[in-house]
């Protein structure tokens, strides 16, 4: 059955008046349509096309970290976190939970008495103390502080933002790519991006959960990411940064923070792929009122 065939079968509901069945189509539709276009001045509504399997509205979303929640696409599957992808889940948490703000600075502040007078630790220095050692510092002073558990779930797919992101395992030797994500710093506005490797539920003993998605980055650098002539982002993935395998690797981004991209592979040259930036469905740009 073609598209317009199964569209005139929602058409015929319109008719109220067999008398005047097109005008009746014609009033109900422009009805619907105004009021479908009001709806997305609202707060809080539900419309028909919102109305589908993925929405985590029914999710209790205060048990999640950093708006993370969203929906597992297929099967879930229960692993066991090896020791070091544990440490670099548990980093990458407390590096951007700004709740422990003040625990990071006593804890520089502490590092720095530990030094001679005089000692001055640049910005980078203060970053990669936080990333090597403020977690065994920070131990037992919170329920964070105590990490996640090693017993975590494992999703092929996931629905957050609108977006439906799949690991690049799942749609091998398919014709579809949900895998491509981007993440954009709030600071510099530099754009990672990336391809989605797996997808993480981290458990911390029941007083909260986080998703993370692991990624494969491009080299931030001309070595992975250029920009051509008309314009458009070329990004190289035989040249990866934060690959996880040292421990000093961040390939964790949470799952709130990205967005999705499509890689279209260049003709001219198998190894750099154009970026193609997506919107999420049913995503409008709406004028405040």
């Amino acid at each position: 059955m073609y598209p317009f065939e199964r569209f005139f079968f929602f058409l015929k509901e319109y008719v109220s008046n067999k008398a005047h069945s097109e005008s009746s189509i014609a009033e109900d539709y422009i009805v619907e349509e105004g009021i479908t276009f009001c709806s997305n001045y609202l707060e809080v509504h539900y419309a028909t096309f919102d109305m589908h399997d993925n929405n985590p509205s029914s999710i209790d979303q205060s048990n999640y970290l950093f708006g993370s929640v969203g929906t597992g696409i297929g099967k879930e599957e229960i692993i066991v976190l090896d020791e070091k992808s544990l440490i670099q889940i548990h980093q990458f948490v407390l590096r951007h939970c700004d709740q422990i703000e003040s625990y990071r600075e006593s804890f520089v502040n502490v590092e720095k008495r530990k030094r001679r007078r005089h000692t001055h630790l640049t910005p980078k220095d203060v970053e990669k103390l936080i990333n090597d050692t403020f977690h065994e510092w920070f131990r037992d002073k919170v329920t964070l502080a105590r990490g996640p558990n090693m017993i975590a779930k494992r999703f092929s797919g996931y629905y957050i933002n609108g977006f439906k992101f799949r690991t690049i395992s799942r749609v091998k030797d398919k014709k579809t790519q949900n895998y491509g994500v981007v993440n954009t710093t709030e600071i510099g506005g530099v754009s990672y991006f990336g391809q989605l490797s797996d997808i993480f539920e981290i458990d911390y003993f029941g007083s909260f959960k986080v998703v993370l998605f692991k990624c494969n980055l491009a080299n931030v650098t001309l070595m992975g990411i250029k920009r051509d002539d008309l314009g458009f982002t070329l990004v190289n993935f035989s040249r990866l940064v934060h690959t996880g395998e040292k421990l000093e690797h961040d390939p964790f981004v949470f799952s709130l923070q990205v967005e999705q991209v499509f890689y279209v592979e260049n003709p001219k040259n198998n190894n750099w792929f154009i970026v193609i930036r997506t919107r999420p469905r049913d995503l409008f740009d709406m004028v405040k009122l």
